[in-house]
């Protein structure tokens, strides 16, 4: 099950002990699309925190950094915990665009992403620059049209120019709801129910009727046996439309597409049940890598798809304040404990592949979850899960983003993993490797004005 931060008298970190519910999704897009206003509804929704307000302008959970708030926008990347119904959403907001370096290691280190797209200013360089990016990584995407809100708003040709500017076959996973007259946005209906126990099942309504059908003709057109059956029968069964469209997500044959508005905390919660329906866990991203890799070269058919083997992360961000350093991890796998019921604890020492340095590493009980700008403890005994996102205290300042750190008896078996990925050019989080973008340069210059009352030069920046 999913533990909250309400379960017991003491604050813990959401939970889940099974890596299928788990969803690590990074939200991209151009800069003020709405990215970080929809994970604070997200958040809210969920009632991670106790005494969480409602998300209101100037006020924020995420971009709580002196300088995004004078900014009002992201300067570094925030992470976030969701629980959603049985599921775990490990959310990123990142500075997409402002400041890539930051954010494409969060994103090379997600299974999934998030495009947001401004439905009120159309489809912008960054947006673009975010889809390729995924594709040519590996990274499964979803995107959500936000801002949907504003007025005059003509969404059929909004996504017509999404799909033309993408080069893409975006497959709406809802109708969006239109008050009278077809002006003004009200909300969402899905194709797709998602239960409190994440049983996925088809809408039965004859209003989405039309939008199923799209979706079912799109999974077809994914995989030539889906494509006989279509043909032969007329129609694909429930399931094989539900596998079909997160076979198709993980391949980037199609691109998922979802009506929101955070202003109006309109079709947020079903954007988490989109996440939990279409994007991939860490098992199936680890697993079709390596099929993929066997398939380009029997020699590296040895290697067990997976994510239960020796325990290693990435290193996607570190921060600093009044505490010492924070470094967050992208747990990519671990081994089970001794009883092997569920994963086990950190270990004590690992290395980093990186500088062959072995690292001394903090307890379990030391780390944290983080949630915007609150830390909660994990709880006491709290395995280890392959996908999620933890941060640990005082790692040496040798370790960089970036690096990958495993135990000592599972170095050959990462290096053999990442060779192997590379080769056949299915990237996973182990294997991206993220390009060294500086970050942006700010130089303000004083130009001279008219002269003031005294007589004196004055200067406007």
């Amino acid at each position: 099950g999913t533990g909250t931060a309400q379960d017991t008298g003491t604050q813990h970190a959401p939970a889940v002990d099974d890596p299928k519910k788990i969803r690590n999704v990074a939200f991209i897009g151009h800069s003020h699309a709405g990215k970080s206003a929809l994970l604070e509804w997200m958040l809210h929704t969920s009632h991670s925190l106790p005494n969480l307000r409602t998300p209101l302008p100037g006020s924020s959970s995420l971009d709580y950094d002196p300088s995004e708030s004078h900014r009002h926008s992201s300067v570094f990347s925030h992470y976030l915990r969701v629980p959603h119904h049985s599921s775990l959403l490990d959310l990123s907001d990142t500075p997409w665009g402002d400041f890539p370096s930051d954010a494409l290691a969060t994103l090379d280190g997600s299974d999934g992403a998030v495009i947001v797209v401004s439905g009120a200013d159309g489809v912008q360089s960054g947006s673009v620059n975010a889809y390729r990016h995924c594709m040519e990584n590996g990274i499964a995407a979803l995107v959500a049209l936000s801002k949907l809100d504003r007025p005059f708003l003509d969404l059929e040709e909004v996504v017509m120019d999404l799909g033309e500017a993408l080069g893409a076959t975006v497959v709406p996973l809802q109708v969006p709801v239109m008050g009278s007259g077809g002006e003004g946005f009200e909300g969402v209906k899905s194709v797709f129910e998602l239960s409190e126990d994440g049983r996925l099942k088809r809408n039965e309504d004859e209003d989405v009727s039309e939008a199923w059908t799209v979706l079912e003709e799109s999974v077809a057109a994914t995989d030539d046996d889906l494509l006989v059956d279509y043909l032969e029968n007329g129609a694909l069964d429930e399931f094989q439309v539900l596998k079909g469209l997160r076979s198709g997500v993980r391949k980037g044959a199609i691109l998922p597409l979802v009506y929101t508005s955070a202003e109006k905390s309109l079709g947020v919660s079903e954007l988490m049940d989109a996440i939990v329906a279409a994007l991939p866990n860490p098992v199936e991203a680890r697993e079709d890598a390596l099929r993929v890799a066997c398939d380009e070269d029997d020699l590296k058919c040895d290697l067990e798809p997976g994510v239960e083997s020796g325990f290693a992360a990435r290193v996607l961000h570190t921060t600093m304040d009044s505490f010492g350093s924070l470094s967050v991890l992208r747990v990519i796998s671990n081994s089970r404990s001794d009883e092997g019921e569920k994963f086990a604890a950190l270990p004590q020492n690992v290395v980093n592949l990186r500088t062959r340095e072995t690292i001394k590493m903090p307890s379990t009980s030391n780390s944290v979850g983080l949630i915007g700008k609150d830390r909660l403890p994990l709880a006491p005994n709290s395995a280890i899960v392959p996908g999620d996102i933890i941060a640990v205290p005082k790692l040496p300042e040798s370790v960089q983003t970036n690096d990958v750190i495993t135990v000592p008896d599972a170095v050959q078996d990462e290096e053999d993993e990442i060779l192997a990925e590379t080769l056949g050019n299915v990237l996973t989080p182990l294997s991206r490797t993220s390009e060294i973008i500086p970050l942006m340069a700010c130089v303000t210059v004083s130009l001279p004005n008219a002269r003031n009352k005294k007589g004196k030069k004055s200067f406007e920046q």
